[in-house]
């Protein structure tokens, strides 16, 4: 879902783009016939007043979006060069990092986005390797087909895992509801959520927060 916005952003600023040239070479055209159509009884002073005229409006417009736009326009540019929305900073990420180094061996297995288990060399429990896709997997499988495929599967044997207490780090993805934190994705699967809760312990005083979301990271009781 992420991976859609940020892709799809640039295309609707191309068309946001291509609707106000649109508009402005309507209000031209229109402009320009009116001035055709009075040219035979204008003076050439009242054109040359006229083309004065215009220019000092089009350079208000101009100067008017310039100031409305531009520090949206650089912060969005901001934000989405350094993934702020979705990714940690360099601190709170080096943090996580040696939190799952500090707690868990390079031959064990870990529960957490595969950034985090890429940058820590370690395992990723299940081959659970993209939450938003099997989250969906595991929800169809559920709700629609009502059968047990892969990705449930997959959540029968993490939920296993947690609770034999043989998952040695677990990152968990938070996001802010009604100004309260709420487990996400595969966090928010009941068992899953019930393993955590009966057998994890976090090890931060209150979790990380990025722009609209927290991360916190749980070890065994």
């Amino acid at each position: 879902m992420e991976y859609i916005f940020t892709i799809g952003e640039p295309f609707v600023c191309l068309f946001a783009a291509y609707a106000l040239t649109t508009t402005w070479d309507w209000h031209v055209a229109g402009k320009a016939e009116g001035r055709r159509q009075k040219s035979e009884v204008r003076s050439p002073e009242s054109k040359v007043q006229s083309l004065k005229s215009s220019l000092a409006t089009a350079a208000l417009i101009v100067l008017g979006l310039v100031v409305l736009l531009a520090r949206p326009a650089l912060w969005i540019h901001e934000v989405l060069v350094k993934q702020i929305p979705h990714e940690l900073d360099t601190e709170n990420t080096q943090k996580v990092r040696s939190l799952i180094e500090s707690h868990s061996r390079p031959d064990q297995a870990i529960l957490a986005a595969p950034y985090y288990a890429f940058l820590s060399r370690r395992k990723l429990i299940a081959e659970y390797s993209e939450f938003f896709i099997w989250d969906i997997m595991y929800r169809l499988e559920q709700r629609v087909d009502r059968r047990a495929g892969q990705a449930t599967h997959k959540v029968e044997a993490i939920a296993d895992g947690l609770r034999k207490k043989a998952i040695p780090v677990v990152v968990v993805n938070l996001v802010m509801r009604d100004g309260h934190p709420e487990p996400m994705q595969i966090f928010s699967v009941e068992p899953i959520g019930e393993a955590l809760a009966a057998n994890y312990k976090s090890l931060l005083s209150e979790p990380i927060r990025k722009t609209d979301r927290l991360v916190d990271v749980l070890v065994p009781r």
